[in-house]
């Protein structure tokens, strides 16, 4: 047996550390390189990651048990290839929830996804390993983006309010019979909008196609017609072809209901985060920047429900240690009868 084999998701690890399995009720687990070990019956992956070594603890964020994956904490029951996935690994991004929709924006290494009834947010070294995610990102015309939309498993949706924002910052400076035309037909998509938030995304992609679309339609009309009439080095030039640049993904929305018209929702997620980094700057480490994820996510989470994140985790940290383990859900934002946010 080698000193060091190593995994397939690029780990070394050393088993001759490993305590010696109990002589009843054990499973056999198996290694990538072939190696085969027994285990006490019940065993988590990170009981097995801190065992090899604390720095791969760290570094470990799944297991795949016979090609299926698992989460770290789950009891390893049967006999099984198993094997430990660190957090660059693309498998360990399909553990991310994709039944809802999802909103991502970038904040130094975070990530943010705004999903239903809850924020998740996480830090990720390795943008190429979000590329292989199939899903729909929504974000602004940042060039960044660009590689993640190149793979073809990431779907670009753009935001309306960034093309909004154009227009309105034209306005506020120096209001035009073109700005307040541009504004007043943007509104009149958010007006639908808000008449069929919450809705279910069939009922909502229906009635983007019976009523959005025909804006959008009229709208992109409009909006090469007045092109022609302007300089190209005019300012409002400028935000008509920011616009028709992003025009495809612009209508995403319109195909599917579980996006949204713009990504307002991760933006304000991430307020508090940009607003932080400018104090503390640096986490320390990606120790330092998993834990602030975690906050991140508990903040999130709390305002996104209108609990006052303050009170809530208060509560949490009074009453947790008395309070029986298999009832944890009691917790969650939605289940605490605690003062609204501000």
């Amino acid at each position: 047996m080698a000193d060091t084999p190593k995994s397939e998701s690029g780990f070394q690890y050393s088993l001759s550390n490993l305590k010696p399995a109990e002589p009843v009720n054990k499973i056999a687990l198996t290694f990538p390189d072939g190696a085969r070990r027994d285990f006490p019956r019940g065993t988590t992956g990170l009981d097995i990651a801190k065992g090899i070594s604390p720095s791969l603890a760290k570094r470990t964020v799944a297991m795949a048990l016979d090609g299926t994956l698992a989460d770290l904490n789950d009891p390893i029951e049967a006999d099984a290839k198993i094997e430990l996935i660190g957090r660059e690994d693309p498998r360990a991004l399909e553990l991310i929830r994709h039944d809802a929709a999802h909103v991502l924006a970038e904040a130094v290494q975070a990530f943010y996804a705004v999903l239903d009834g809850y924020t998740l947010a996480d830090i990720t070294r390795n943008r190429a390993a979000l590329a292989q995610v199939p899903g729909v990102l929504q974000a602004d015309a940042y060039g960044g983006w660009g590689k993640l939309y190149d793979s073809g498993q990431v779907t670009e949706a753009a935001c309306w309010a960034h093309a909004r924002r154009k227009f309105h910052d034209l306005h506020a400076a120096r209001p035009t019979a073109l700005t307040t035309e541009a504004l007043r037909r943007i509104a009149e998509l958010y007006v639908i909008e808000a008449e069929i938030r919450g809705k279910p995304p069939d009922e909502r992609r229906q009635v983007r196609q019976a009523h959005s679309r025909p804006l959008l339609d009229e709208l992109e009309h409009w909006l090469r017609t007045t092109l022609d009439t302007l300089s190209r080095k005019s300012d409002t030039a400028a935000a008509i072809l920011y616009a028709l640049k992003l025009w495809p993904a612009l209508l995403r929305y319109c195909e599917d209901g579980a996006v949204e018209i713009d990504n307002s929702a991760a933006e304000r997620a991430l307020r508090g985060v940009a607003i932080g980094r400018r104090n503390y700057l640096f986490a320390g480490a990606d120790s330092g920047g998993e834990r602030a994820a975690a906050i991140y996510s508990l903040i999130g989470t709390a305002k996104l429900n209108g609990v006052d994140p303050e009170a809530w985790l208060r509560h949490v940290l009074t009453h947790i240690a008395d309070h029986p383990v298999n009832r944890v859900d009691d917790f969650l934002p939605w289940n605490c009868n605690l003062p609204a946010a501000l």
